[in-house]
This record gives structure tokens, sequence and C-alpha cells, in this order.
């Protein structure tokens, strides 16, 4: 067969296994976990719960007062007049500040020190041993100050001494309503102080600032700001109407220079203007033209003109044109005149104008700069009024007693001790035993971290529970190795039952295959396991061989008293070839030995450290695969897993694996180390096996199943069992030893 062929033999393709459902602790595993350290837990819990008893009843007898003190949300007040300390209470949040203040130990050291030294050493004197003296802070501080509902504390004071318990609540109250008195005549004072202080210097402002005032109005010689101002408004109104008449003027005279302008341009005659035909002797003259021309129309009737009467005429119409050519002439100067001095009146009333506006602004910023200064007089005037009135509130408030506070109840002298309560104590007890009795057992299986049970293996393993295999402690430990087959304890016989039912269902190969068992420390019991297991496969009609290939440390040939000459190591060292042709049964060199019938092992024959080469050469593989043809099961014993590779090496090429672990003997991590390291390399490891299981068997820690639960139902039927076997044994012993004894007395 090729090399190819053998590999695929050993190495099948698996189909992925379903995943193992993962388990919920119940009550009744929270039980197991109890019943089984029942007995340390039941001794640590009376132990703790009599000290405990026995330290509370031996301690001192304790008294309790308790003190009463309301803070109202008003005070009665005789006049209306805000307090310089207000003590009224407006939210929770003022009523949790007073708490905070009762419990500082600013105040805790104000009631210390309120008592004198007599009282003091009636408080420390119960508490005096003779190694020391009571301390009286210590005692103090222990007063219980609450606030339970409404606005009403509760001052609650214990001491050994009855009387010195309701003196030190008592104590609390009245220190906290003279301190709060205290307080408040304390700011009140300083207030006072302080508003006096303001009203000097205000005083001395207002002062200063009356006289800045009248020293700003002489050197601005503004005695009166508004009269000033009336002046200035009225001179404003009256250079502003001239203004205006001057304006109008000057524009009439600019408008009739402008006719004038427009008619010399024009050649027009400007008696045709009204302003020059109203000019004074214009007019006569004009009408005296007019005559002269009417009369010079008669004369041209009748005569020439170079008649004297015509030439007279014209002369005389000459003279009249001089004139008024004059006159009109002396009308546009004087209105050119008028223009002049309507601009002068005009320019000067502006000037005026603008001198009075001038005066006007001026007086303007003296106002604000006064009114500025006045304003800040009249606010340090009307300051310093309030602060007077103020002051004299605060002086009266002071002289009057206005307080919220007052005390509801007064501590009294308790007449019985509420410590040590017996039954309290009692109850506690009983509480406390019950706790360490349930906690320590379960407490001590949380904190284990060793395999121990179901849940390590189903849980943090995350691995199936193939079957636990219990103690045998009446069976010689030389004789465990074949236990299954010499039958000799019937719990443990129906375990390995278990364990062939386990791997038989949970195996994704058919027979023939090959199974690795190994562990992860040495002295888990893994090679007597395997042997008691291949027993088990045989006696169901299996042909079994079992190998030892531990080849550090082989035990298998010691268990069954065989020499260790031929085996696996001395065929190896032949270096022959496998043949098909021969069976290995019959190979001398193998040296394979048949035990039981379907029962055959083959010895290590010697110790080696090269296992690791051996199975890097397809020789081994070859051997394997000639050992299934012949074989129905092969069953290897290897090395640790945990300490020797070879193990892991070896695990590619077996079919399954079978993982063994002594309970409480090996650390889970290190176990799922390994067996996280088998998943690495692809092996298929069909679960755990917890061996030498302390205890009924596989009831622990929630065990589900048939093929698990039955184990423990077994136990007990055999144990109940063997015991009626013991006593009929012994009944019959003892019948046996009265009948001889009978006979050697009719003997005798």
């Amino acid at each position: 067969m090729s090399q190819n062929q053998v590999r695929k033999s050993l190495n099948p393709k698996k189909p992925a296994a379903g995943a193992i459902p993962t388990p919920v602790r119940n009550w009744r595993d929270y039980l197991l976990m109890i019943r089984e350290r029942w007995l340390i837990g039941v001794s640590l819990g009376l132990l703790c719960s009599c000290l405990f008893a026995f330290f509370q009843l031996k301690e001192p007898s304790l008294y309790r007062s308790t003190a009463t003190m309301l803070i109202e949300s008003k005070s009665d007040r005789v006049v209306d007049i805000a307090e310089v300390v207000d003590n009224t209470v407006r939210s929770s949040t003022e009523l949790r500040n007073h708490l905070s203040q009762m419990r500082s130990r600013s105040f805790n050291r104000r009631v210390v020190g309120s008592f004198t030294e007599k009282e003091a050493a009636r408080i420390t004197q119960p508490y005096d041993t003779e190694e020391s003296k009571g301390n009286l802070g210590s005692i103090i501080s222990k007063v219980s100050i609450s606030l339970p509902e409404g606005q009403v504390f509760y001052f609650t004071a214990t001491h050994r001494d009855p009387e010195m318990a309701a003196l030190i609540a008592n104590r609390y109250v009245s220190e906290y309503i003279q301190y709060l008195l205290e307080r408040t005549t304390v700011g009140e004072t300083s207030a006072n102080q302080f508003l006096q202080a303001q009203a000097d210097k205000l005083k001395e402002k207002v002062a200063k600032g009356e006289k800045a005032l009248e020293d700003f109005r002489r050197q601005n010689n503004t005695i009166s700001l508004d009269e000033s101002q009336d002046v200035i408004l009225s001179r404003l109104q009256s250079f502003n109407t001239a203004l205006t008449q001057a304006r109008v003027e000057k524009l009439a005279i600019e408008t009739q220079l402008q006719q004038v302008d427009e008619a010399l341009e024009n050649n027009v005659d400007l008696l045709q203007i009204p302003v020059i035909s109203q000019y004074a002797g214009i007019s006569e003259l004009a009408s005296q033209r007019q005559s002269l021309k009417a009369a010079r129309a008669l004369l041209e009737h009748r005569y020439l003109e170079r008649h004297p009467k015509m030439i007279d005429n014209q002369n005389q119409l000459d003279a009249n044109q001089n004139l008024i050519d004059e006159a009109v002439r002396q009308a546009v100067a004087d209105l050119r005149a008028q223009l002049a001095g309507a601009n002068r009146k005009f320019s000067n009333l502006q000037a005026e104008m603008a001198r009075a506006e001038q005066d006007s602004l001026d007086l303007d910023e003296l106002r604000i700069v006064y009114n500025a200064m006045r304003r800040e007089v009249d606010s340090d005037r009307s300051l310093y009024q309030q602060i007077l009135s103020r002051m004299n509130e605060t002086t009266i408030s002071a002289q009057l007693d206005n307080t919220n506070i007052r005390v509801l109840d007064d501590a009294a002298p308790s007449s019985w001790a509420f410590s040590p309560n017996r039954n309290d104590i009692i109850t506690k007890s009983i509480g406390l035993f019950f706790i360490v009795a349930l906690g320590v057992p379960i407490l001590l299986e949380l904190v284990n971290n060793r395999l121990h049970g179901y849940w390590d293996v189903q849980v943090y393993l995350e691995r199936e529970l193939l079957g636990e295999v219990p103690r045998s402690n009446r069976i010689d430990p030389e004789k465990l190795p074949y236990a299954i087959r010499d039958d000799m304890n019937d719990s443990l016989s129906e375990a390995f039952r278990v364990l062939y039912g386990q791997i038989t269902m949970l195996s994704e190969r058919e027979f023939p295959k090959s199974i690795l068992v190994t562990s992860t420390i040495p002295g888990e019991g893994k090679s007597t396991l395997v042997s008691n297991l291949a027993f088990t496969f045989a006696k169901h009609g299996k042909k079994v061989l079992l190998i030892d290939f531990d080849l550090r440390r082989p035990v298998l040939h010691r268990f069954y008293k065989l020499d260790n000459e031929k085996g696996f190591l001395n065929w190896w060292n032949t270096k022959k070839e496998v043949q098909d042709s021969i069976p290995l049964k019959t190979n001398s060199e193998l040296g394979i030995v048949q035990l039981e019938e379907n029962m055959w092992m083959l010895p290590a024959s010697g110790t080696s450290k090269n296992a690791t080469e051996m199975l890097s050469q397809p020789r081994f593989e070859e051997l394997l695969f000639q050992l299934k043809k012949e074989f129905d099961l092969v069953l290897l014993d290897t090395p640790p897993a945990g300490i020797f590779v070879e193990t892991l090496q070896l695990g590619e090429v077996v079919d399954e694996v079978v993982y063994v672990s002594r309970q409480n003997a090996v650390n889970r991590n290190k176990a799922k180390r390994v067996l996280q390291d088998f998943d690495k390399v692809g092996v298929n490891v069909l679960g755990v096996i917890l061996n030498s299981v302390k205890g009924a068997g596989a009831q622990r820690y929630g065990y589900y199943g048939y093929s698990y639960s039955s184990t423990d139902y077994v136990y007990r039927y055999y144990q109940r069992r063997d015991r009626k076997d013991r006593k009929k044994d012994k009944g019959e012993d003892n019948s046996m030893q009265s009948r001889k004894g009978k006979e050697e007395t009719l003997n005798s």
C-alpha cells in the first residue's frame, strides 16, 4: 500500500462535532458542594458563631438616651427687621447643612471642651482599664445625629452609665443652640462695625462731593445752570428770527438785481422793472418824457426838424433822458449797496448765531460734568442713608431674642440596657453559623483551581465528560490494572461500562480504529485506566491491542509480569518494513503477547528519548495501519501530554484521543492549554475521563442523562447488596461457629 493511502486511512476527514451545550448551575449543584464539605462548613460555622456570641455577651452593658431639637421654618418677630444672620430654614439643603455642622469635628471638639473636669471624669470612668484611661473624644464621637423626617433632629448618645448618656445628648443640643446664638451675635457685631466704618467713609465722601460742586460752579460762573441755559436759548431764538429775516431780504435784493442784470444783457428798458420804475424821481421823469414825446408828435405835424421848437423839444427830451439814465444808474447802485448791506447783516447774524450755539454747547458740557458730579454725590448720600438705616435695624435686631430653634424633649436616663441584646446575639450567631456552614463549602469549591468534576470539564474545558472512575481503596493497587478482567468491584465495572458506552456513542469512526489515552501530568492513573479500558472493550467482543508507547517510562509490562525484551523498540531497531502478507501477531521481533481472549499487548521493550524521530517516519504510520487491519481497537498508552511533545505528534496519526485526569490532581489552566494544543493540530479529542473520583460517582455537580447518573444508582445498588451479602456471610459464620461449639461441647 502506498504512503498516501496509509495517511488517508489513518487521518480520515472528520465531520465537525456538535457544540457542547453550556450547562448552568442550579440549586442542586450548590447542595452537592455543601454536602461534600459539610463537616468543614459546620465546624467553622460552630466555631465562628460561638466565638461571636461569646465576645458579644462579654461586652459591658450600654444605655441609650435621645434628645430632640426642632428648627422651625420661621422665627417669631417682634418687629419686621431682617436679621444679619438668618437661621430660617427654607429648603432641605439648609437642613442638611445644619446636620453637617452638628456632625463636624469642630463641633465635636466644642462639645468635648464644654464638659467640666468633674463631668469628664464621670464620663470616662466606666471606660477606664488598668492599661489605659477612657478617651473623652472617642466616647463623645459615638453620638448619633439623625434627621429622619420633618425638621426634628435626634441626638442619640450611648454610654455605660445611663445618666452620662442623657448628659451627653442634652449637652449636644444645648451647645448647638448656643453655637447658633454666638454665631448670630458675632455676625451682628461684625455687621455693626462694618456698617459704621462704611457710614463714616460715605459721610466724608458726600461732604467732599458737595464742596467740589460748589467750586465747580464758582470756577465756571454758573451759579444757576438753568438760568444760563434760558438766556442762551432766548439769544438763539432772537438770532434765528433775525437771520431768517436777513436771509429773506437778501434773497429779495438778489432777485431784483438778477432782473436788472438780465435786462441789461437783453437791452431791455430798465424802467420796465418795478424796482427801477419805482425809484425816487424816475416816475416823474418818465411822465415828463411821455409829455415831451406827445408834444413832439404834435410839432412834427407843423414844423420841420430844424424848427426852433423842434430843436427845443429835442433838447428837452435829451435832457430828460439823461436824467432818467442817471436815476436808473443810481437805482441800480442803490440795489447793489442794499445787497452788500444785506450780506454783511446776514454774515454778522450767522457769526452771532454760531457764538450763541457754541455757548450752548459749552454750557451742555459743563452741565454733563456737573450732573455726573451731582449724581455721584446723590448716590453716595442715598447709600449713606441706607447704611444708617440698616445700622439702626442691626442695633435693634441685636437687642431682640428672635430664634427659630427650640428643644422638643430633653434626654432622660434609660432604665434598661439596649446592649448586649441576647435575642439579637443569638439570632446573629445562628445566621453567622448558616452563612459560614453553607458559604465555606461553596467558596472552597469555587476557588478550587483543579479539575474536580462535571462543571470543570463541561464549562471550563468545554469538553464532553465521558465518565468518572470511582476511587477503589479496597482493591490492592497491584491488582487494579486487571480489576475489570477479574470483576473485582461492581461499581468500578459499571463505571467502565459507562465509559464503553460513551466512547462508542461519541466516536465518529467505526471499528477498526486507534485511540490514544493520555493525561496532563504523571500520576493520574492513566496506565491503569487504559488497561481496564482495554479489558472492557475485549469483554464486549472487540479485538483489542494495548500498546505501551510510553517509551520514556513503560509500565504496562509490569502489570502483567512480562519481560520487556521484545516489543516496539526491538522491532524498530531491526529496521524491517511492515509486510501485508505476514501477520504482525506472529512477528517475533514485535513480540505481541495475548493476555486474555480478545486482548493483546505490545510492550515497549525498553526505553527511548527519540520518540519524536520515530513518529516522523512513514514506517510508524505503516505499522499502525497494519495493526488496525488485524485488530478492532488499538489503544495507545502515551507519556503525559502536558510534559512531552511526542504525545501531540502521535495524536495526529491516531483516530481519536481520550484524555484522563485524576480528580483534584491537575491545574485546570494547564489541562485546558494541553487540550487547546490538541485542537491546534486537528486532533479529535472524544472527551475527558475523571479518574479516582471520591464519593458516589457521577451524581456530582449537574450530571444529567442516563449514562452519567446511572453510575450513582449502580454504586448504591451494589453497595447495599454488598452490605447484605456481608451480613449474610457474617450470620452464616456465626451460625457455623455456634454449631461447631455445640458439637465440641457434645463431644466433650
